[in-house]
Protein backbone atom coordinates (compact mmCIF):
# COMPACT_ATOMS: atom_id res chain seq x y z
CA UNK A 1 0.00 0.00 0.00
CA UNK A 2 1.27 3.46 -0.84
CA UNK A 3 2.12 5.73 2.04
CA UNK A 4 -0.57 8.34 2.65
CA UNK A 5 -0.08 11.51 4.72
CA UNK A 6 -3.23 12.93 6.27
CA UNK A 7 -3.84 16.20 8.14
CA UNK A 8 -6.54 16.54 10.78
CA UNK A 9 -7.00 19.07 13.59
CA UNK A 10 -5.24 17.81 16.73
CA UNK A 11 -1.80 16.56 17.76
CA UNK A 12 0.55 13.86 16.38
CA UNK A 13 0.07 10.08 16.31
CA UNK A 14 1.10 6.79 14.75
CA UNK A 15 -1.35 4.37 13.23
CA UNK A 16 -1.33 0.90 11.70
CA UNK A 17 -2.92 -0.30 8.48
CA UNK A 18 -3.63 -4.05 8.25
CA UNK A 19 -4.56 -5.33 4.82
CA UNK A 20 -6.61 -8.48 4.28
CA UNK A 21 -4.96 -11.75 5.22
CA UNK A 22 -3.03 -13.49 2.46
CA UNK A 23 -4.46 -16.87 1.41
CA UNK A 24 -2.09 -19.79 0.87
CA UNK A 25 -3.26 -23.06 -0.68
CA UNK A 26 -2.05 -26.54 0.29
CA UNK A 27 -2.73 -29.76 -1.60
CA UNK A 28 -2.94 -32.85 0.60
CA UNK A 29 -2.59 -35.94 -1.56
CA UNK A 30 -3.48 -38.53 1.08
CA UNK A 31 -7.12 -39.48 0.32
CA UNK A 32 -9.69 -38.87 3.07
CA UNK A 33 -13.47 -38.64 3.34
CA UNK A 34 -14.77 -35.06 3.23
CA UNK A 35 -15.35 -34.65 6.98
CA UNK A 36 -11.87 -35.98 7.83
CA UNK A 37 -10.38 -33.65 5.22
CA UNK A 38 -12.23 -30.74 6.83
CA UNK A 39 -10.92 -31.70 10.30
CA UNK A 40 -7.37 -32.04 8.99
CA UNK A 41 -7.45 -28.63 7.29
CA UNK A 42 -8.88 -26.93 10.37
CA UNK A 43 -6.28 -28.51 12.63
CA UNK A 44 -3.28 -27.98 10.35
CA UNK A 45 -4.17 -24.81 8.44
CA UNK A 46 -7.38 -22.72 8.47
CA UNK A 47 -10.05 -24.71 6.58
CA UNK A 48 -10.89 -26.55 3.39
CA UNK A 49 -10.40 -24.21 0.46
CA UNK A 50 -13.02 -21.67 -0.59
CA UNK A 51 -13.03 -21.30 -4.38
CA UNK A 52 -14.71 -17.92 -4.80
CA UNK A 53 -13.28 -16.63 -8.08
CA UNK A 54 -11.93 -17.68 -11.45
CA UNK A 55 -8.51 -16.53 -10.23
CA UNK A 56 -8.55 -19.14 -7.46
CA UNK A 57 -9.62 -21.82 -9.95
CA UNK A 58 -6.66 -20.95 -12.19
CA UNK A 59 -4.23 -20.91 -9.25
CA UNK A 60 -5.31 -24.35 -8.06
CA UNK A 61 -5.15 -25.82 -11.56
CA UNK A 62 -1.55 -24.59 -11.86
CA UNK A 63 -0.61 -25.86 -8.40
CA UNK A 64 -1.92 -29.42 -8.64
CA UNK A 65 0.78 -32.09 -9.02
CA UNK A 66 -0.71 -34.73 -11.31
CA UNK A 67 2.08 -37.17 -10.43
CA UNK A 68 1.11 -37.08 -6.75
CA UNK A 69 -2.58 -37.40 -7.64
CA UNK A 70 -1.78 -40.79 -9.20
CA UNK A 71 -4.93 -42.27 -10.76
CA UNK A 72 -7.23 -39.80 -8.98
CA UNK A 73 -8.07 -36.70 -11.02
CA UNK A 74 -10.14 -34.69 -8.55
CA UNK A 75 -9.90 -33.29 -5.02
CA UNK A 76 -12.25 -32.18 -2.26
CA UNK A 77 -12.91 -28.46 -1.83
CA UNK A 78 -14.81 -26.81 1.03
CA UNK A 79 -18.19 -26.69 -0.71
CA UNK A 80 -21.02 -28.83 0.72
CA UNK A 81 -24.80 -29.07 0.73
CA UNK A 82 -25.93 -28.38 4.31
CA UNK A 83 -28.85 -30.81 4.48
CA UNK A 84 -29.29 -30.46 8.27
CA UNK A 85 -29.67 -26.68 8.57
CA UNK A 86 -33.49 -26.43 8.41
CA UNK A 87 -34.87 -23.33 10.17
CA UNK A 88 -37.85 -20.96 9.97
CA UNK A 89 -37.82 -17.73 8.01
CA UNK A 90 -39.41 -16.04 11.04
CA UNK A 91 -36.54 -16.16 13.55
CA UNK A 92 -38.14 -14.23 16.43
CA UNK A 93 -37.39 -16.38 19.51
CA UNK A 94 -40.31 -14.87 21.45
CA UNK A 95 -42.76 -16.38 18.97
CA UNK A 96 -41.69 -19.96 19.69
CA UNK A 97 -42.31 -21.49 23.12
CA UNK A 98 -40.08 -24.26 24.47
CA UNK A 99 -39.04 -26.36 21.45
CA UNK A 100 -41.80 -25.21 19.05
CA UNK A 101 -39.23 -24.00 16.51
CA UNK A 102 -38.19 -27.64 16.12
CA UNK A 103 -41.65 -28.98 15.21
CA UNK A 104 -41.60 -30.98 11.98
CA UNK A 105 -44.28 -32.84 10.04
CA UNK A 106 -42.10 -34.72 7.57
CA UNK A 107 -43.61 -38.02 6.44
CA UNK A 108 -41.40 -41.10 6.28
CA UNK A 109 -38.57 -40.61 3.78
CA UNK A 110 -38.65 -36.81 3.86
CA UNK A 111 -36.78 -34.57 3.45
CA UNK A 112 -35.03 -36.54 0.71
CA UNK A 113 -33.35 -33.88 -1.48
CA UNK A 114 -34.50 -36.08 -4.35
CA UNK A 115 -33.42 -33.76 -7.18
CA UNK A 116 -30.47 -32.26 -5.36
CA UNK A 117 -30.59 -28.73 -3.91
CA UNK A 118 -34.10 -29.07 -2.46
CA UNK A 119 -33.90 -26.44 0.25
CA UNK A 120 -37.43 -25.13 0.84
CA UNK A 121 -40.61 -26.49 2.44
CA UNK A 122 -43.92 -26.96 0.69
CA UNK A 123 -47.08 -28.29 2.31
CA UNK A 124 -48.71 -30.90 0.11
CA UNK A 125 -52.42 -31.32 -0.49
CA UNK A 126 -52.82 -33.71 2.46
CA UNK A 127 -51.04 -31.38 4.90
CA UNK A 128 -47.79 -33.35 4.92
CA UNK A 129 -44.47 -31.69 4.20
CA UNK A 130 -42.07 -32.06 1.31
CA UNK A 131 -38.72 -30.49 0.50
CA UNK A 132 -38.61 -28.93 -2.94
CA UNK A 133 -36.44 -26.77 -5.15
CA UNK A 134 -36.82 -23.16 -4.03
CA UNK A 135 -37.04 -21.96 -7.63
CA UNK A 136 -40.29 -23.82 -8.28
CA UNK A 137 -43.53 -21.82 -8.32
CA UNK A 138 -46.17 -22.31 -5.65
CA UNK A 139 -48.96 -20.37 -4.01
CA UNK A 140 -48.02 -19.01 -0.62
CA UNK A 141 -49.17 -19.01 3.00
CA UNK A 142 -48.18 -15.83 4.87
CA UNK A 143 -48.58 -15.24 8.59
CA UNK A 144 -49.37 -12.15 10.61
CA UNK A 145 -47.96 -12.47 14.12
CA UNK A 146 -48.90 -10.66 17.33
CA UNK A 147 -47.13 -12.06 20.38
CA UNK A 148 -47.67 -15.82 20.22
CA UNK A 149 -50.77 -15.49 18.03
CA UNK A 150 -50.48 -16.16 14.30
CA UNK A 151 -53.10 -15.82 11.60
CA UNK A 152 -52.57 -17.42 8.21
CA UNK A 153 -53.51 -16.08 4.81
CA UNK A 154 -53.35 -17.67 1.38
CA UNK A 155 -51.67 -15.60 -1.35
CA UNK A 156 -53.32 -16.88 -4.52
CA UNK A 157 -50.32 -16.04 -6.72
CA UNK A 158 -47.57 -18.37 -7.90
CA UNK A 159 -44.08 -17.37 -6.71
CA UNK A 160 -40.74 -18.99 -6.06
CA UNK A 161 -39.77 -19.30 -2.39
CA UNK A 162 -37.57 -16.19 -2.28
CA UNK A 163 -40.30 -14.07 -3.87
CA UNK A 164 -42.79 -15.53 -1.40
CA UNK A 165 -40.58 -14.63 1.55
CA UNK A 166 -40.16 -11.06 0.30
CA UNK A 167 -43.90 -10.66 -0.33
CA UNK A 168 -44.89 -11.98 3.11
CA UNK A 169 -42.35 -9.81 4.90
CA UNK A 170 -43.59 -6.74 3.03
CA UNK A 171 -47.34 -7.26 3.43
CA UNK A 172 -47.59 -9.44 6.55
CA UNK A 173 -45.06 -10.65 9.12
CA UNK A 174 -43.35 -13.51 7.31
CA UNK A 175 -43.90 -16.83 5.59
CA UNK A 176 -45.92 -19.17 7.80
CA UNK A 177 -44.17 -21.06 10.59
CA UNK A 178 -45.63 -24.28 12.00
CA UNK A 179 -45.11 -24.67 15.75
CA UNK A 180 -47.42 -27.61 16.42
CA UNK A 181 -50.11 -29.80 14.89
CA UNK A 182 -52.79 -27.13 15.45
CA UNK A 183 -50.85 -24.66 13.26
CA UNK A 184 -50.45 -27.37 10.67
CA UNK A 185 -54.20 -28.02 10.56
CA UNK A 186 -55.01 -24.30 10.37
CA UNK A 187 -52.66 -23.84 7.42
CA UNK A 188 -54.05 -26.93 5.72
CA UNK A 189 -57.54 -25.44 6.04
CA UNK A 190 -56.36 -22.07 4.65
CA UNK A 191 -54.86 -23.43 1.44
CA UNK A 192 -56.65 -24.76 -1.65
CA UNK A 193 -57.52 -28.45 -1.31
CA UNK A 194 -55.09 -30.67 -3.15
CA UNK A 195 -52.56 -27.91 -3.88
CA UNK A 196 -49.04 -27.43 -2.55
CA UNK A 197 -48.04 -24.10 -0.96
CA UNK A 198 -44.80 -22.59 0.29
CA UNK A 199 -44.21 -22.36 4.05
CA UNK A 200 -41.34 -20.66 5.88
CA UNK A 201 -38.97 -23.56 6.57
CA UNK A 202 -35.74 -23.52 4.56
CA UNK A 203 -32.13 -24.59 4.78
CA UNK A 204 -28.76 -23.48 3.52
CA UNK A 205 -27.99 -25.23 0.30
CA UNK A 206 -24.46 -25.21 -1.07
CA UNK A 207 -22.10 -23.24 1.13
CA UNK A 208 -18.44 -23.20 2.12
CA UNK A 209 -16.87 -24.97 5.06
CA UNK A 210 -15.86 -21.62 6.59
CA UNK A 211 -19.56 -20.64 6.68
CA UNK A 212 -19.94 -18.30 3.72
CA UNK A 213 -22.71 -18.87 1.19
CA UNK A 214 -22.12 -19.71 -2.45
CA UNK A 215 -21.74 -16.58 -4.62
CA UNK A 216 -19.31 -17.71 -7.34
CA UNK A 217 -20.31 -20.90 -9.21
CA UNK A 218 -18.17 -23.18 -11.37
CA UNK A 219 -20.25 -26.36 -11.66
CA UNK A 220 -19.70 -28.80 -14.47
CA UNK A 221 -22.50 -29.44 -16.95
CA UNK A 222 -25.53 -31.01 -15.24
CA UNK A 223 -24.08 -30.51 -11.75
CA UNK A 224 -24.99 -30.68 -8.95
CA UNK A 225 -27.40 -33.56 -9.45
CA UNK A 226 -27.73 -35.11 -5.95
CA UNK A 227 -29.58 -36.44 -4.15
CA UNK A 228 -27.04 -37.99 -1.74
CA UNK A 229 -23.98 -36.36 -3.27
CA UNK A 230 -23.55 -33.53 -0.79
CA UNK A 231 -19.86 -32.62 -1.07
CA UNK A 232 -17.98 -31.02 -3.96
CA UNK A 233 -14.76 -31.83 -5.76
CA UNK A 234 -12.69 -30.01 -8.37
CA UNK A 235 -12.32 -32.13 -11.50
CA UNK A 236 -8.88 -31.34 -12.93
CA UNK A 237 -9.68 -33.21 -16.16
CA UNK A 238 -12.48 -30.72 -16.80
CA UNK A 239 -10.83 -27.33 -16.22
CA UNK A 240 -11.31 -27.65 -12.47
CA UNK A 241 -15.09 -27.59 -12.68
CA UNK A 242 -17.05 -28.78 -9.68
CA UNK A 243 -18.89 -32.07 -9.31
CA UNK A 244 -21.02 -33.20 -6.36
CA UNK A 245 -19.96 -36.52 -4.83
CA UNK A 246 -20.88 -38.66 -1.83
CA UNK A 247 -19.01 -37.29 1.18
CA UNK A 248 -17.99 -40.80 2.28
CA UNK A 249 -15.65 -41.23 -0.71
CA UNK A 250 -11.91 -40.82 -0.09
CA UNK A 251 -10.09 -38.22 -2.17
CA UNK A 252 -7.14 -35.84 -2.02
CA UNK A 253 -8.13 -32.37 -0.85
CA UNK A 254 -7.10 -28.74 -0.80
CA UNK A 255 -6.65 -26.69 2.37
CA UNK A 256 -6.29 -22.94 2.68
CA UNK A 257 -4.27 -20.99 5.20
CA UNK A 258 -5.00 -17.36 6.04
CA UNK A 259 -1.75 -15.63 6.90
CA UNK A 260 -2.07 -12.12 8.38
CA UNK A 261 -0.12 -9.60 6.35
CA UNK A 262 2.54 -7.39 7.88
CA UNK A 263 1.24 -4.20 9.43
CA UNK A 264 2.18 -0.94 7.78
CA UNK A 265 3.12 1.69 10.36
CA UNK A 266 2.43 5.20 9.16
CA UNK A 267 2.70 8.59 10.81
CA UNK A 268 -0.23 10.97 10.76
CA UNK A 269 0.29 14.60 11.64
CA UNK A 270 -2.65 16.41 13.21
CA UNK A 271 -2.28 20.17 13.10
CA UNK A 272 -4.21 23.06 14.58
CA UNK A 273 -5.90 23.53 17.92
CA UNK A 274 -8.81 21.62 19.43
CA UNK A 275 -10.59 21.40 22.78
CA UNK A 276 -11.35 17.69 22.44
CA UNK A 277 -9.72 15.22 24.82
CA UNK A 278 -7.41 13.14 22.64
CA UNK A 279 -7.10 10.55 25.42
CA UNK A 280 -10.83 9.80 25.14
CA UNK A 281 -11.44 6.42 23.47
CA UNK A 282 -14.53 7.74 21.71
CA UNK A 283 -12.53 10.61 20.23
CA UNK A 284 -9.80 8.23 19.07
CA UNK A 285 -12.42 5.99 17.49
CA UNK A 286 -13.98 8.94 15.71
CA UNK A 287 -10.60 9.94 14.28
CA UNK A 288 -10.09 6.39 12.99
CA UNK A 289 -13.42 6.62 11.19
CA UNK A 290 -12.30 9.91 9.59
CA UNK A 291 -9.02 8.32 8.52
CA UNK A 292 -10.87 5.36 7.02
CA UNK A 293 -13.08 7.71 5.01
CA UNK A 294 -10.10 9.75 3.82
CA UNK A 295 -8.45 6.59 2.51
CA UNK A 296 -11.59 5.75 0.54
CA UNK A 297 -11.74 9.32 -0.78
CA UNK A 298 -8.15 8.95 -2.01
CA UNK A 299 -9.04 5.83 -3.99
CA UNK A 300 -7.95 3.05 -1.61
CA UNK A 301 -10.33 0.19 -2.47
CA UNK A 302 -8.74 -2.69 -0.51
CA UNK A 303 -10.34 -3.70 2.77
CA UNK A 304 -8.24 -2.29 5.62
CA UNK A 305 -8.30 -2.20 9.39
CA UNK A 306 -6.88 0.68 11.41
CA UNK A 307 -5.72 0.93 14.99
CA UNK A 308 -3.69 3.43 16.98
CA UNK A 309 -0.18 2.58 18.13
CA UNK A 310 0.52 3.53 21.72
CA UNK A 311 3.68 5.34 22.80
CA UNK A 312 5.97 3.91 25.55
CA UNK A 313 4.11 6.00 28.13
CA UNK A 314 0.79 4.38 27.13
CA UNK A 315 -0.57 7.41 25.29
CA UNK A 316 -1.54 7.45 21.63
CA UNK A 317 -0.84 11.13 20.95
CA UNK A 318 2.27 13.11 21.79
CA UNK A 319 3.44 16.69 21.35
CA UNK A 320 5.79 16.88 18.40
CA UNK A 321 9.15 18.41 19.21
CA UNK A 322 10.60 21.08 16.98
CA UNK A 323 13.33 18.77 15.62
CA UNK A 324 10.92 15.90 14.85
CA UNK A 325 10.65 14.94 11.20
CA UNK A 326 7.59 13.58 9.37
Amino acid sequence: MEKVLLYITGASALWVVSTLAKIHFHFVYEPMIWSDAQSYCRKTYTDLVTVDSAKVVTTLRIMVDSNKMAAITDAWIGLYDDVDSWRWSLSDDTFYQNSEALYRNWPSGQPDNSQGGEGCLEMLGNGEWNDNNCDNLRKVICSTVSGQTATFRLINTFMNWTQAQSYCRTHHTDLASVRHSADNENIKAAKPAGEAVWLGLFRDRWKWSKGSLLTYSYWGSGEPNGPVENCAIMDFTNSGRWVDEECRLTKPFICSDEVPSTDHVMKVKLVGSSSVDLKDGAVQGGLLNQLQQKLKDQGVTAEIRLRWMKQPDGNVFYQEKQDDHN
